[in-house]
């Protein structure tokens, strides 16, 4: 976000268990994803989104492709959607991709917006930047901006890091962030 906007609370589900949830909402709020089918999702992680979303004063942003936050979100004053597979308010059509990074079509309301490629691999990134795409509408960013954003990006040391790239093999380190994942 640009220096100088209200603040924004960007919220999305933990996977740690027992960590506790506290939220502090202003003027606005985007609830990346409530996930039903998760292990860890429990009647009070639901209980939290729900207080949160009803705090929102401003812009409610939620993943219409999970069943849990459109329940929670849909219809929702002020309610702002955004998806691959649902028809959400932005949308991501027409993806490819590769090893290294996705490319797709950025739709608002239907409308084709122009083409981004993110600079790392998987639909779970494609969501994050729609939810970032969305979250920028109260500020009626436009795309080119929001186009030099999403393909600037740069991922944390270790993530989807470039070990070895030569024509015959490419090795890419990726670290787990929890011990099972391992």
């Amino acid at each position: 976000f640009a220096a100088g906007l209200a603040f924004t609370l960007l919220a999305c589900s933990i996977e740690t268990p027992g960590t506790p949830l506290f939220f502090a909402v202003e003027k606005n709020a985007a609830a990346a994803t409530i996930s039903t089918s998760e292990r860890m999702f429990t009647r009070d992680l639901r209980a939290c989104f729900a207080a949160l979303a009803g705090r929102v004063k401003r812009r409610l942003v939620y993943c219409a492709d999970d069943p849990g936050a459109r329940e929670l979100s849909a219809g929702r004053p002020r309610a702002v959607s955004y998806g691959i597979e649902s028809d959400a308010d932005w949308r991501a059509e027409r993806l490819v991709e590769s090893a290294e990074a996705v490319a797709f079509d950025v739709l608002r309301r239907g409308e084709e917006l122009g083409r981004v490629r993110l600079p790392v691999p998987g639909k779970h990134n494609v969501l994050n930047a729609l939810a970032a795409c969305a979250a920028t509408e109260e500020w009626q960013v436009d795309f080119a901006s929001l186009r030099r954003g999403l393909e600037g990006f740069q991922p944390a040391g270790r993530r989807f890091e470039r070990v070895v790239a030569t024509e015959e093999i490419l090795v890419i380190s990726d670290y787990a962030h929890h011990p099972s994942e391992i």
